[in-house]
């Protein structure tokens, strides 16, 4: 087992930008702005909230973004403090304070009005309307309930 070459590759996931089916979907962003943000709230149309609510009809017009945005942010923030550990235990400085703090970005994403965690759109407000039980919308094959 190679440390070094296994080091690299997983530095590699978290400072280079995505390539098809590998690597990090949305990273500059994520860098740039401590999020993913989301796309799915960009077309016209209803959303299901739930059986226990009212449909909501919504149009908010997103530029740029990617799908499945909270989830996708929540586990760039736990593979970066794994990877920071492992800078730690390799001498790598550097890495480990950025990627820790990286890591602890976490809360750009709580809706302290909601109490949930909630997509952002690119301008970093956060994308609406918002019913937690609604599926997807920010969360890949769950809801903000989960």
């Amino acid at each position: 087992f190679n440390v070094t070459n296994a080091y690299e590759a997983i530095r590699k996931n978290a400072f280079v930008e995505g390539d098809g089916l590998y690597g990090r979907v949305g990273l500059k962003e994520y860098i740039d702005k401590g999020y993913v943000p989301e796309s799915e709230f960009h077309d016209s149309g209803l959303l299901q909230a739930s059986a226990h609510t009212t449909t909501v009809a919504f149009a908010n017009v997103l530029t740029g973004g990617f799908s499945e945005s909270v989830t996708r942010s929540q586990n760039y923030y736990i593979a970066d403090a794994a990877i920071a550990r492992a800078a730690k235990m390799l001498g790598k400085h550097n890495d480990f304070d950025v990627l820790m703090a990286r890591s602890q970005r976490y809360g750009v994403l709580f809706n302290n009005d909601t109490l949930y965690f909630q997509p952002r759109d690119t301008a970093g407000k956060f994308c609406g309307p918002f019913e937690p039980l609604a599926w997807r919308k920010g969360f890949t094959e769950s809801s903000a309930w989960h």
